[in-house]
């Protein structure tokens, strides 16, 4: 089966060669070797390795269907140390703290209910800052005690019921203090108090304030629990820690939380503050509880095509990782916290990585191995994207294969680097020979429906091939002839820019004579303008000067003869009048008019010598052009068009290699859109499907 494509042996069942042992262990020892070297970039550098956690708490946000009692037993099973839910690992402390601040938004009534009744808690919240105390005492209004919002209605209540012994504590900052019965009569009033001073003295003097009625029934909303969270989560932890009646009361309310908020604010909200062996448990918990009943990896093999759920069609990047989840963490237990990180990356996120490696300097030769390693166990030498060499055709891959165990996590990780390698490959054919022409046969073999859309990054033909590192160096001759083709030139348009290092190239297309006639007038017209005597210039402003002024076009002439006749009479009645002068300002005159002529003389040398050297440099450029005719004569296309702008055409190369945008739809239905890439994840996830449905 030589020459097969190495996506094709995840689907056949053509029964392996005898290569006997050795074969599976040079692909696995390759793979290995990739492993080591994936796993060296993401231990040298922590904000890969961040990042590759964002990655998986993305994956596990993407869960579709995890019911509350799994999301309760991932996030809450062991809140406060203790082992509520079964729960192996308990919350970090920041973690938990972020948990009780999202009961606290998204259960504001229900945790103010349980905490005002806590005197010591307001007062510790109100002493903690005089900002705190102005923004919930001081909505005093206008319009009466209707008017009042928050704590200020709460403090004109409890001062006017209980006048006697409370208004002593108030404050006033008017010129004179309030008597209760003016206040009771106009409540406006209350406007004029010192909040900040009136509060802190009820902290000092009047805890029966904190107690009373008319505060918790201004906190019953539980707006006031947005007004320093930070603490409000830290006294929440301390009494869920302390135990007893409090800590069933929180728990009660925590239990709520993911029928509340759901699975993916959950997740975003309190994964990020997790550790790596919180996460791990998270892990084991979906395992046991989500992934198992659908039937594990198995279930997720039966579950259908590759694009997308119930066959719908799929835009670039719409599938999402939750598509690719279960081949990662389902059906497997993972020990190392770093082994799964690597695993979900590889499985849900293969293009992010491969883009994050390719942008770190440190990473890139780290990538660079990598891309060699998967051109040896996916390139075979010949052809491009065989299944292992030309020598066995591929028994080597399909052994691995075969002896391949999903359920032992590195295992699993073996054959998920060995999709990611063969992805890798398969990306840098696509940008390499074209996407078309690296796409149609393999969909063609696996069974899938296909065509191209829109004009893509290549003009609706899949993309024009992008020349690879050694055809940038000077032998892309073949693939500048495809790419010329591909814009509707010939082969000789291709080969222009290489003609003067050619000896043996055609001789080139001449000018027409009426086009060389027009360029050469053009040019001569641009010479007279930039010298100052062009007669086109002069014919235009003899014109427009006499008819500005509504004469005659002959009188301009005229009266410019009479300005310099007039002007001359006053410069000698000038002479005249200064030659009465001192010798000392004749002497100081003729040395000016020296420098003046001096200077002036200097700058007409510089601007003809500047006028020659345009005029050599446009000589010269149109003897090149006589030379080498433009793509313009030849194509109809421009330069600037046909190699892209600068020097290299590398902007050419970057919009016209491996582009395109494609419809591929699986055998079993499901439908994706997308460039090159999206098509190549898409037919790499459907191709281990079919394989673990084999495995059944």
């Amino acid at each position: 089966m030589k020459g097969a494509p190495a996506l094709s042996l995840y689907v056949e069942r053509e029964e392996p060669r005898d290569v006997g042992r050795s074969g599976a262990r040079r692909v696995e020892d390759a793979l290995r070797e990739a492993l080591r070297v994936l796993e060296s970039a993401l231990r040298s550098d922590p904000n890969l390795a961040l990042e590759a956690k964002t990655w998986l708490i993305d994956t596990i946000a993407s869960l579709r269907g995890v019911e509350p009692a799994t999301a309760a037993a991932c996030f809450l099973g062991a809140p406060g140390g203790g082992a509520a839910g079964g729960r192996p690992t308990p919350l970090s402390r920041a973690a938990e703290r972020q948990l009780l601040a999202l009961a606290c938004d998204v259960r504001a009534p229900r945790v103010a209910a349980l905490l005002a009744p806590s005197a010591s808690l307001l007062r510790g919240l109100f002493s903690r800052s005089d900002a705190l105390i102005a923004a919930w005492f001081g909505g005093f209004g206008t319009g009466g005690l209707a008017s009042f919002r928050r704590g200020a209605w709460a403090l004109a209540g409890f001062s006017l019921a209980r006048r006697d012994d409370a208004w002593r504590h108030l404050v006033w900052a008017g010129r004179h203090p309030q008597a209760p019965v003016a206040v009771a009569a106009k409540p406006h009033y209350f406007s004029e108090l010192d909040v900040v001073a009136t509060v802190r003295n009820l902290l000092r003097d009047c805890p029966e304030f904190w107690e009373s009625h008319e505060v918790r029934r201004s906190l019953e909303g539980g707006e006031w629990l947005a007004l320093d969270p930070a603490y409000i989560a830290e006294e929440l932890q301390e009494r869920l820690h302390r135990g007893g009646a409090w800590r069933e009361d929180i728990l009660r309310e925590l239990s709520a939380l993911p029928t509340c908020v759901g699975w993916r604010a959950l997740c975003q909200r309190v994964a990020p503050l997790m550790g790596e062996g919180e996460l791990l448990a998270v892990l084991r918990t979906l395992g046991a509880r989500h992934f198992a009943p659908a039937g594990g990896l198995r279930g997720w093999a039966r579950g259908g095509g590759g694009g997308g759920e119930g066959g719908a069609a799929v835009g670039a990047g719409g599938a999402g990782p939750e598509r690719d989840a279960p081949l990662a963490l389902a059906g497997v237990e993972w020990r190392d916290a770093r082994d799964a990180l690597l695993a979900n990356a590889l499985a849900c996120h293969a293009g992010r990585l491969r883009r994050v490696l390719a942008g770190d300097a440190a990473a890139r030769p780290q990538l660079q191995r990598v891309a060699a390693l998967a051109a040896a166990l996916h390139g075979g030498g010949g052809g491009g994207g065989e299944g292992g060499s030309d020598a066995d055709g591929g028994a080597a891959q399909r052994a691995f294969l075969r002896r391949v165990d999903p359920a032992s996590p590195r295992q699993r990780l073996l054959l998920l680097l060995n999709a990611w390698t063969l992805r890798l490959h398969l990306v840098d054919r696509c940008a390499g020979e074209g996407a078309a022409a690296c796409l149609a046969p393999l969909l063609t073999r696996l069974g899938w429906q296909w065509q191209r859309q829109g004009d893509g990054g290549g003009g609706g033909d899949g993309g024009r091939p992008r020349p690879s590192p050694s055809q940038r160096d000077g032998g892309g001759d073949g693939e500048a002839e495809r790419s010329a083709r591909s814009l509707g030139l010939g082969a000789e348009a291709a080969r222009l820019p290489h003609r003067r290092r050619d000896e043996a190239a055609a001789p080139a297309m001449p000018p027409s004579p009426a086009l060389e006639q027009q360029q050469q007038q053009q040019q001569e017209e641009e010479e007279e303008e930039e010298e100052g005597r062009s007669p086109k210039r002069e014919q235009q402003r003899e014109r427009r000067e006499p008819l500005s002024r509504g004469e005659a076009p002959g009188g301009a002439s005229k009266r410019r003869r009479s300005r310099s006749n007039s002007s001359g009479h006053r410069s000698r009645g000038r002479s005249r009048s200064s030659s009465r002068g001192s010798s000392r300002s004749r002497s100081r005159s003729k040395a000016r008019d020296g420098s003046r002529s001096s200077s002036s003389s200097g700058k007409h040398k510089r601007r003809r010598s500047s006028r020659k050297e345009k005029k050599a440099k446009r000589k010269k450029g149109k003897r090149r052009h006589r030379r080498s005719p433009s793509l313009m004569s030849i194509g109809g296309t421009s330069s600037d068009d046909a190699g892209g702008r600068g020097s290299d055409g590398r902007a050419g190369e970057a919009r016209a290699g491996g582009g395109g945008s494609f419809a591929a739809t699986a055998p079993g239905g499901a439908r994706t859109e997308g460039g090159p890439d999206e098509i190549v994840d898409a037919a790499v996830q459907w191709a281990c499907r079919e394989w673990v449905r084999a495995l059944v």
